[in-house]
């Protein structure tokens, strides 16, 4: 099963589950290696042009990374052989992704980011894979994002941390993925879900990416942890993905090479029904 070509790239969100502190982020990286992410995802932002201020300004300031930080960062990724991706919150974020870390996929996030013009026109500008959230939006907000960008996978996702499972709306990704694939673009999942039910979920229904937040412990003090998995825990997840991605097939229906004992057996029969009526 290791041999057969993925379908499916699965991101580990480490977000801001480091709380700001560069040992943790690292081990989220080793983390997120482990259990057979294909990325690990950061978050790129300066908390002071971010938010007004007040209490959620100030929680952000305890977490975000420094610059010399995300170089660290991203060098550790490299060594372990998982991709290094960041969410830019601004232009400056961007660039500094693009151009001072050399990153080959970028993230947008949901929110006040799908409204930054700006933001996501430097991003359609770059040469990166561009990866969309798309929480509390409708279709027609989606194809209007389409028509920015250009190009791009549009992760279904719902802004809560963690929602409803009544309100996952996970056939959401087979109405973007019929207005999106003919377009040239993808679909996938921004599960913030508790457990990974839903990610697994998503693929037959077309998810080509799958995000899922990680954590070392649920029981940290953070926003985001709640909706997270440990590693174990986001282990399972990417092998019954894999699995998952084996049994789907090609799609045509045909007797497998397995059946070849039951199809001799049928033979076999059906020439003595005949034998026996002649």
């Amino acid at each position: 099963m290791g041999n057969k070509k993925k379908m499916v790239f699965v991101i580990a969100e480490a977000g801001v589950n480091h709380n700001g502190d560069l040992d943790t982020a690292m081990k989220l990286i080793d983390a997120a290696a482990s259990a057979g992410a294909d990325a690990v995802k950061f978050q790129t932002f300066d908390a002071a042009t971010l938010d007004p201020p007040g209490e959620r300004r100030e929680m952000l300031e305890r977490m975000q990374l420094t610059w010399v930080s995300h170089l660290a960062l991203k060098q550790h990724a490299d060594d372990l052989g998982i991709e290094f991706i960041s969410t830019p919150f601004d232009e400056w974020a961007l660039n500094f992704l693009v151009n001072d870390l050399g990153l080959k996929t970028l993230k947008i996030a949901s929110g006040a980011s799908l409204k930054n013009k700006p933001l996501l026109q430097a991003a359609r500008q770059t040469d990166c894979k561009l990866i969309i959230s798309t929480g509390a939006t409708t279709l027609s907000e989606v194809l209007d994002l389409w028509g920015i960008l250009g190009r791009g996978t549009f992760l279904h996702c719902v802004s809560a941390y963690p929602p409803p499972i009544e309100e996952m709306n996970l056939r959401a990704i087979v109405t973007m993925r019929d207005a999106l694939v003919p377009l040239g673009g993808g679909v996938g999942l921004s599960d913030h879900s508790e457990g990974f039910e839903a990610a697994l979920a998503a693929v037959p229904l077309g998810a080509t990416v799958i995000e899922k937040h990680l954590t070392l412990d649920r029981n940290m003090e953070g926003p985001d942890h709640e909706a997270s998995l440990e590693e174990d825990e986001f282990n399972d997840m990417v092998a019954g993905i894999r699995m998952i991605e084996q049994m789907l097939g090609d799609g045509i229906k045909r007797p497998q090479p397995c059946e070849a004992q039951a199809v001799k057996i049928a033979a076999e029969r059906e020439a003595w029904r005949r034998r026996r009526a002649a």
